[in-house]
C-alpha cells in the first residue's frame, strides 16, 4: 500500500509523540524522583498551578559512575589530539566542572571531549506533562568555580539565566536543547566549558503485541548481538556493556535501551592480522519496522576507525532516538538509501576527523528532530553517496542546535553521486561555530563535488536560523568540478557575531567556483539563489549592498551574472 509521503510523516511523528507522552509515570527505576513534593517553594508551586503547569516527574539519565582523580583530568581532556587511534580513558566522565539540581532533584552530569576542550552534557526525562505541553523545570548549576554572565543557547528559546559566584540558576519550559555558556568578554569568545540540558518526554518502555527479551550487562563480540526475531522488544538493561556490533537482523522489532544504559564499543574480535572485525557499532540492512529508542550513551573511545558508527541501508519506517554519542571515530549516524524515518532527540559530542553528525545519503521522506550535534566534521547534512535506487527527497532537519569545531553546520555536503532536491533546515541554531581552516566552511551551505556536471543541487531551504558567534561565513555556495546548483532559498537567517579569519574568508556570504579538476567552465551552472532577511554583525544584506556583501570567488574566465541574486523578494 503506498502512502502520500507527506501525510505518512505526519502521521507517524503524531503517533509517535503520542505514546511518548502516554508513557508511565513510573518504570520502576529506584532513580526516578517525583519532583512534585517538596522541590520548589509553595510559592512555585502556586505560580505554576497558575500558569496551567502540570505536576511532573523529573528524572535525570545516569551513565557512568567513572571519576577521575584530579591530576588525570588534564591528561583525559588532552586526548583530544588523536585522530582514528583509540585512547586510553572513557570518552565520558562524571563531570569535575558542574552538578546540577532541576526541581531539587540531583541530575547528574558528565564531561566529554571536543576539539576545543570538554562539553558537559545532562540528559533529563521529564515525565507527566499534560496536553498543553506546559511544564516548570528550576534548573540550578553549581560550577567547580566562579562564572558569570551566563547565556543559555539558542537565545531563542527565552531561557535566562542568573550566576552568583559559583550558583546558576535558571527556568525552562518546553522540551530542547538548552546550552549553558559562561564568561564572554573582550578576550573570551564564551565557548569554554559549556553545559548542554537535554530536556525530553520520558520514553515509552512497553508496547502491546511485541514480546520482550531482556539483555543484561556484560561482554558480546561479534555475533552474540544479531537481533533477528520479528516481533520482539529487545530490552536492553541498565548497566554496562562492552560490545563490538548490534547487528539489526530483521525487521518489526523495537531496541530499547534502559536509560542509563551504557555502550562501550571496543575492538573485541579480530581477523588473523589483528583488525577489528566489526566494522560498525548498531547496523541494519534493507529492513521494515525498526524502532531504536532509549537513553543509552555510547562510548566509542576505545575503538580506532573502522565502519561508520551506525550504519543504516535501505531501511524503511525508522524511528531513531534518545542516545547519546560520544567521541565517534567515524561518520556517527549514517543513513544511505533509507524512506520514512524520524531520527530525534540525540546528543552527539565528538572531535575526532570525519565524525559526521546525522549524515542522510539518498534518503527521502525523513524527519531529524531536536537534536544537539558537536562534532569533529560536519553536523547536519545531505549528501549523495549511493547507488541512486532512492533519491534525496521530502527531508527536514527541524528544532536542532548544533556546535562546529571543524566543519560545516548544516548543508548539502560534497559527495553527489546524483542530483538532489526537496530539502529544508528550519528552526535550527548553530551555538559556535569555531572552525575557520578553509573557505568552503559555513553554518548553511551548499557544496557540490560535480565529478558528473550534469547532477544538480536544487529546491534547497534554509530558514529561521539562529547563529550566536561564527569564525566562518554565514552562507557558502561551493562547486568543485562542475555541477549546476539553482533555487537555493535562504530565509531569516541572523548571525549575531561572526569574526572571519581574514586570510581564509572574505565576505560573510561566499560563492565559489574551483574547477579542481580544470574543466570546461560551462560544466559550472548557477541560477536562482534566493536571500531573505538576512543579517549578521547588526549588517542587513539588501539589494544595494548585495554587491559588496556577497563575494564571488571565481575563475577569471567565469562569468558571473549578478541577476541570479534575488535579495528580499517575499
Amino acid at each position: 500500500m503506498k502512502f502520500h509521503r507527506r501525510f505518512f510523516l505526519t502521521v507517524l511523528l503524531l503517533l509517535g509523540l503520542g505514546l511518548v507522552l502516554c508513557a508511565c509515570q513510573s518504570d520502576g527505576n529506584p532513580d526516578a524522583a517525583d519532583s512534585s513534593a517538596g522541590a520548589m517553594t509553595d510559592e512555585d508551586i502556586a505560580a505554576d498551578s497558575a500558569d496551567g503547569a502540570s505536576v511532573i516527574t523529573v528524572h535525570g539519565v545516569d551513565y557512568t559512575d567513572t571519576v577521575l582523580d584530579e591530576g588525570d583530568i588534564k591528561r583525559w581532556a588532552n586526548e583530544n589530539d588523536l585522530d582514528n587511534e583509540a585512547c586510553s580513558m572513557p570518552g565520558i566522565i562524571v563531570s569535575p566542572y558542574f552538578s546540577m539540581t532541576a526541581n531539587g532533584v540531583d541530575i547528574p552530569v558528565f564531561a566529554e571531549r571536543t576539539a576545543n576542550g570538554p562539553h558537559n552534557l545532562a540528559y533529563i526525562e521529564v515525565d507527566g506533562v499534560g496536553e498543553d505541553g506546559v511544564f516548570s523545570l528550576n534548573v540550578e548549576l553549581e560550577a567547580h568555580t566562579e562564572r558569570k554572565d551566563p547565556v543559555v543557547l539558542p537565545e531563542s528559546s527565552g531561557v535566562t539565566a542568573v550566576s552568583d559566584g559559583k550558583k546558576t540558576t535558571a527556568r525552562i519550559t518546553s522540551f530542547g536543547s538548552y546550552t549553558f555558556t559562561f564568561d564572554k568578554g573582550l578576550s573570551n569568545d564564551g565557548s569554554a566549558l559549556p553545559l548542554t540540558v537535554m530536556v525530553k518526554p520520558k520514553e515509552l518502555s512497553e508496547y502491546a503485541n511485541y514480546k520482550t527479551r531482556e539483555i543484561e550487562p556484560g561482554t558480546y563480540p561479534l555475533g552474540e548481538l544479531d537481533l533477528s526475531t520479528p516481533g520482539s522488544l529487545y530490552y536492553f538493561k541498565k548497566g554496562v556493556y562492552e560490545i563490538d556490533c548490534i547487528n539489526i537482523a530483521t525487521g518489526n522489532i523495537i531496541v530499547y535501551f534502559e536509560p542509563g544504559t551504557l555502550l562501550v564499543a571496543k575492538p573485541l574480535t579480530l581477523d588473523e592480522n589483528g583488525t577489528p572485525m566489526a566494522q560498525h557499532v548498531i547496523a541494519g540492512w534493507g529492513q521494515f519496522g525498526v524502532k531504536i529508542l532509549g537513553h543509552a550513551a555510547v562510548d566509542l573511545s576505545y575503538r580506532p576507525r573502522t565502519g561508520v558508527i551506525f550504519s543504516f541501508d535501505k531501511m524503511s519506517l525508522l524511528e531513531f532516538g534518545g542516545l547519546n554519542v560520544v567521541n565517534s571515530n567515524n561518520w556517527t549516524c549514517c543513513f544511505t538509501g533509507c524512506e520514512d524515518m524520524v531520527i530525534r532527540d540525540l546528543a552527539l559530542i565528538g572531535y575526532k576527523t570525519y565524525s559526521d553528525g546525522v549524515m542522510l545519503s539518498d534518503c527521502k521522506n525523513v524527519t531529524v528532530d531536536g537534536c544537539f550535534v558537536r562534532t569533529g566534521d560536519d553536523a547536519l547534512e545531505v549528501k549523495s553517496t549511493s547507488d541512486g535506487s532512492v533519491r534525496t527527497e521530502n527531508v527536514l532537519f527541524q528544532n536542532n542546535a548544533v556546535w562546529t569545531d571543524k566543519g560545516i553546520a548544516y548543508g548539502c555536503v560534497y559527495e553527489s553521486n546524483f542530483s538532489q532536491s526537496g530539502v529544508t533546515w528550519k528552526n535550527n541554531s548553530v551555538g559556535y561555530a569555531l572552525a575557520n581552516w578553509s573557505q568552503h566552511l559555513g553554518c548553511a551551505t551548499i557544496s557540490i563535488n560535480g565529478a558528473d556536471p550534469f547532477v544538480e543541487d536544487y529546491d534547497m531551504h534554509f530558514a529561521d536560523l539562529e547563529i550566536y558567534y561564527s569564525r566562518c561565513p554565514v552562507i557558502t555556495l561551493v562547486m568543485h568540478n562542475g555541477g549546476s546548483i539553482h533555487d537555493i532559498h535562504f530565509e531569516n537567517i541572523t548571525a549575531k557575531e561572526v569574526k572571519l579569519n581574514s586570510a581564509v574568508s572574505k565576505s560573510y556570504i561566499d560563492i565559489w567556483i574551483k574547477n579542481e579538476d580544470g574543466g570546461a567552465l560551462t560544466d559550472f551552472v548557477l541560477d536562482n539563489l534566493y536571500f531573505d532577511n538576512i543579517s549578521y554583525n547588526e549588517t542587513a544584506l539588501t539589494a544595494d549592498n548585495a554587491d559588496d556583501e556577497i563575494r564571488f570567488s571565481v575563475p577569471n574566465d567565469y562569468p558571473v551574472d549578478h541577476s541570479i541574486l534575488h535579495i528580499n523578494t517575499k
